[in-house]
């Protein structure tokens, strides 16, 4: 066992350059070396007897790291799917939802460029529009977040998108009060917690959002590609992968 005080030892445990000092883990996170071999061994087992591993092996190990994460981020298994990353779950949402002329998706100028993106283009392609809301800078308290977005939400809101931690300052979203508001006005909450798994304790049961998705590429080291969609379970049925396949009209 490495001792996680010892720097250069924990440093031995990563395939990182030694000439380069890797901070970036808010990006892509660097896979411990323990994370590589064990995705090298399922990649041959999968080659070794392709459909077998595809039609009866790869079902059971997703349910069974589906179980894991789910416990890990504090919520139920049947809620959770993975997706490629954070931005495909915000997709996924986003371009599930049935918007009219007039209705109203609320960002943050904070908010991610890419989730920004996808929610402007479902916007105009229903006649909808993206409202964003200026987040002061400094804060003074957090107080000042739940004014800024509950003082811009109207009665043609459909769904407030935010971060929990912002990608431009840092900044960890008050979202136990947030969503709380939000959600009790009758608007959907979709946070894109790209930054949360591994850095912020979760609890999605208690956080009661409608949406959240999480990286696992970050903070907890997965493979590059590791990221789930969590729906509340009164919200399943809002919800459709953004490529439908076999699985489209399957019961489970």
């Amino acid at each position: 066992m490495t001792d996680a005080s010892d720097p250069a030892a924990l440093r031995t445990r990563f395939a990182l350059d030694p000439d380069v000092v890797f901070l970036n883990h808010g990006s892509f996170g660097a896979c411990p070396r323990e994370v590589l071999r064990r995705q090298s061994a399922l990649r041959e087992r999968l080659e070794r007897e392709p459909v077998q591993f595809m039609l009866e092996e790869r079902p059971r190990l997703l349910d069974e790291a589906r179980e894991r994460v789910a416990a890990f981020v504090g919520a139920d298994a049947e809620d959770l799917a993975f997706v490629p990353n954070a931005t495909s779950g915000v997709n996924a949402v986003l371009r599930s939802m049935k918007l009219e002329p007039g209705d109203e998706i609320l960002v943050t100028n904070q908010g991610y460029h890419a989730c920004t993106n996808a929610a402007r283009y479902v916007a105009e392609r229903s006649g909808a529009r993206v409202v964003e809301v200026r987040l002061p800078f400094p804060l003074i308290s957090s107080e000042e977040v739940g004014l800024a977005v509950n003082g811009a939400i109207t009665k043609r809101t459909r769904l407030v998108l935010l971060d929990h931690v912002t990608s431009p300052t840092g900044l960890v979203m008050p979202l136990d009060k947030l969503v709380v508001a939000i959600e009790a006005r009758g608007v959907r909450t979709l946070v894109d917690g790209a930054h949360g798994p591994g850095m912020l304790d979760l609890d999605l049961r208690a956080l009661g959002a409608s949406y959240y998705t999480g990286n696992l590429h970050k903070w907890c080291c997965a493979p590059k590609g590791a990221a789930f969609l969590w729906v509340r379970g009164d919200r399943a049925g809002d919800v459709h992968a953004p490529v439908i396949s076999h699985g489209f009209d399957s019961p489970r």
